[in-house]
């Protein structure tokens, strides 16, 4: 009997979610640790964003409105970027 154990990162018995390749545009997949809980994520090479790093220099491509004075990159958001004001408030959902 072969017994068969969980390494990090490959998924457990039924393969990793990153086996397909999620990611674009060169970005790494990790299945390791899961921080929003979606099975994988990607981490994005520079000047690319969005939950699969779909989206091509999000800052330029999607800007921000008037009032927001800093745009960040994200993972986490379709749009690829989030968009503050001075004080750090999100200028946008």
């Amino acid at each position: 009997m072969t017994i068969r154990r969980r390494r990090p990162g490959r998924g457990g018995l039924g393969g990793s979610k990153c086996d397909s390749g999620p990611c674009k545009n060169g970005g790494r997949c990790d299945d390791s640790e899961d921080p929003y809980d979606w099975g994988f994520y990607c981490i994005c090479k520079r000047g690319f964003g969005g939950r699969l790093c779909q989206v091509s220099d999000p800052c330029r491509t999607n800007p921000c409105p008037p009032r927001a004075v800093r745009c960040i990159r994200s993972i986490t958001r379709d749009s690829g970027r989030f968009c503050y004001d001075d004080a750090w408030n999100l200028v946008e959902p």
